[in-house]
């Protein structure tokens, strides 16, 4: 927002330069003054160094108290790019239900198998929210990955399109032929709906409280991405409730993969 002259609608443009020679003139002025006040006013450093602190308290009030209340915000942690095998890490966390969204699983395809197929347990649930190939939100979604612009897709790009969106739709079938062979899926603790829309992140949901997005990133297909952990706040609305509700809202519109035959 704009105009209010208010510390939240303000926007700062920092050059790089400019502020290291700031804070070089600064700290050489800060040095100068507390040599004065120590050598020839004679005050003790303890009280100096108090007197420097409740100064920049009172000076910096309002951008700390928008700093600290980042701890309140529901974010953990962030990562700048986000290993495949991190995932599996925090997958273990999930004792009730494991919950991943993204587009076809074929990133994560072969390590989920491994967890799957050794998932003794008979309680965790599992719910995969994966990109119909059918529909057209999976060419707009290979478009970003392949960084073209939309309206302006020349006849080399459609064809480069047409094969990714054919590689991606293999890619699918493969991850659904695997969830569907998961003692998991059989036993109807693992779910599989399909979606049509545009997707910017993937995301792990762990039973409803922590979450992990990756930010997808405009002409990258695969590859580590940044991505950020957050946490359900017990009393408050925060990120992790904005992108739950999103998941929810998807999840209630998309198509369930059928469940297993039953023997007879």
């Amino acid at each position: 927002m704009k105009g209010d002259g208010s510390l939240e609608g303000r926007e700062t443009t920092v050059n790089f330069r400019r502020l290291v020679a700031l804070e070089v003139i600064a700290g050489a002025i800060g040095t100068a003054i507390v040599v004065l006040l120590v050598d020839k006013v004679r005050i003790h450093p303890f009280w100096l160094l108090l007197l420097i602190f409740l100064a920049i308290v009172v000076t910096q009030s309002p951008f700390l108290r928008l700093r600290m209340q980042v701890f309140r915000s529901g974010v953990r942690s962030f990562y700048m790019r986000f290993p495949v095998t991190e995932g599996p890490l925090y997958w273990t966390r999930a004792r009730s239900e494991l919950v991943y969204w993204g587009v076809t699983g074929g990133s994560i395809s072969s390590v989920l198998r491994t967890v799957l197929t050794r998932d003794a347990s008979s309680k965790r649930k599992y719910r995969f929210l994966l990109m119909s190939s059918t529909g057209s939100g999976l060419r707009e979604q290979v478009a970003f990955m392949m960084a073209t612009t939309p309206g302006v897709i020349d006849s080399q790009a459609s064809i480069a399109i047409g094969e990714e969106l054919d590689a991606s739709a293999t890619r699918l079938t493969a991850t659904l032929a695997m969830l569907k062979n998961t003692p998991a899926f059989r036993d109807g603790r693992l779910e599989v709906r399909l979606f049509d829309e545009f997707l910017p992140w993937w995301v792990y949901i762990l039973d409803g409280q922590e979450m992990v997005v990756g930010i997808l990133q405009s002409g990258q297909d695969v590859g580590e991405q940044p991505a950020a952990v957050l946490r359900k706040h017990s009393s408050q609305c925060t990120l992790f409730d904005a992108f739950h509700e999103n998941f929810e809202r998807v999840w209630g519109k998309a198509k369930c993969v059928g469940a297993p035959a039953t023997s007879v």
